[in-house]
């Protein structure tokens, strides 16, 4: 899965005030870039933050876009792999993964090839090509070996243990991914990564014909969180009486609070 590193703010802090004004310093002194620049900037970067966290991935793409064209300094690193995440379920799949090439790029040289920065890059690239429209076997080659040298270097991080498993449930060997995805559970805090998690290791029990237990990690995923759609599909076809009744109890639970109240 791809990892949590957004942490901005859509109010500026002091901190962030402070580096924008020294950005704007150093441009007037340098003669490159304009303060109408900066302010586009500033306002596709506010615009791709809203409607991500909206989970608005057409519009935070276009936004992004706009954020990348504007001529001021380039985006960090997470912004940048928000961005990729953003334009790949917007089905602009060949401009997410060559952002997450970039950033993978840029780790290599800033942290170094054994750095956990590059770990994670390799693992978010890994997760965009497998959730890509159809991806072929070749992708998932590549993708499996992105996965396994991120997990090389950062063996207890839940993402890429995630990552790497549900690679493995896409190339039949369940098994490995039941192990992995149970790992990755065990560790996880975010609710949605525990959600998605735990679906695509519903999918793997399934396959390994443990149906009960199968069933009971669904119904599992479906409270914990928001589990990611692109995975619900298979699932819900096989746990459709499971997903309906969790559903059901759901909504009785809202009006339930609502009457209460």
């Amino acid at each position: 899965m791809v990892s949590r590193l957004i942490s901005w703010l859509l109010i500026p802090s002091p901190r962030l005030l402070f580096a924008l004004l020294v950005t704007l310093l150093l441009v007037w002194r340098l003669g490159g870039l304009s303060l109408d620049a900066l302010v586009e900037s500033r306002e596709a970067e506010g615009e791709f933050v809203a409607a991500y966290l909206a989970h608005d991935y057409e519009r935070a793409a276009a936004a992004g876009r706009r954020r990348l064209a504007a001529e001021v300094v380039e985006p960090d690193h997470a912004l940048l792999t928000a961005l990729a995440d953003s334009m790949v379920r917007a089905g602009a799949s060949n401009e997410g993964l060559a952002l997450a090439q970039r950033v993978l790029e840029r780790a290599r040289k800033i942290h170094g090839e054994s750095s956990s920065e590059v770990a994670l890059a390799k693992n978010n690239l890994a997760w965009f090509m497998i959730v890509a429209p159809d991806p072929s076997e070749g992708d998932l080659r590549a993708a499996k070996r992105l996965a396994e040298s991120a997990v090389e270097l950062a063996p207890d991080n839940p993402y890429c243990q995630g990552t790497l498993g549900t690679i493995n449930l896409l190339i039949g060997d369940a098994h490995a991914a039941r192990e992995l995805l149970e790992s990755a559970l065990a560790r996880h805090t975010e609710a949605d990564a525990r959600a998605t998690d735990g679906v695509i290791l519903a999918l793997a029990l399934a396959r390994l014909g443990a149906l009960d237990e199968a069933r009971e990690r669904f119904e599992e995923a479906l409270v914990r969180g928001r589990p990611d759609p692109r995975f619900m599909t298979e699932a819900e076809e096989l746990f459709s009486a499971s997903a309906n009744d969790v559903r059901d109890q759901a909504s009785e639970n809202e009006i339930e609070e609502e009457w209460l109240l």
